[in-house]
């Protein structure tokens, strides 16, 4: 599996985190349900990271890059898996709706690797094909997953 070659051609987007993006490797993406960290302990890392990257901008060197996901890629797994929130995908019908969706364009637009679905968040490995970009097939899991849920 081809990761992120860091002196090839990156694309990166930004909104609440940058998302990086390039052709042809494989992404560990982790997606959570809305509720699954509380809004103001987000809202506090969020400045808290905000602050540690004016101090320190990326790119990083890998003892600094331990340490950045240490205070907070490692952080939110830690709450993610407290269980916080409805943990609506505990339901199998909703985390079976969510594996579907997973599964439903596997080989055609993408291969996907091993997944878990856990009871507030989905952890997983996805090469997007060629002229498929990851943030399209993202948006179309979750658009899909929510919509039929929520009927």
């Amino acid at each position: 599996m081809p990761y992120l070659v860091p002196r090839e051609n990156i694309r990166i987007n930004e909104r609440n985190l940058p998302h990086w993006s390039q052709e042809g490797v494989t992404y560990f993406v982790t997606f959570r349900l809305a509720d699954s960290i509380p809004y103001g302990k987000l809202r506090e890392l969020m400045r808290e990271r905000k602050t540690f990257l004016e101090h320190c901008p990326l790119p990083h060197n890998s003892d600094l890059s331990v340490r950045f996901h240490g205070l907070f890629s490692d952080k939110i797994d830690r709450w993610m898996d407290n269980g916080i929130g409805k943990c609506w995908l505990k339901n199998s019908r909703f985390s079976e709706i969510v594996a579907n969706a997973l599964n439903r364009f596997n080989s055609d637009r993408y291969e996907l690797g091993e997944w878990v679905i856990m009871p507030n968040h989905v952890h997983l490995t996805i090469t997007p094909k060629l002229g498929f970009r990851l943030s399209k097939i993202l948006h179309s899991w979750k658009s899909y997953s929510a919509n039929k849920i929520n009927t």
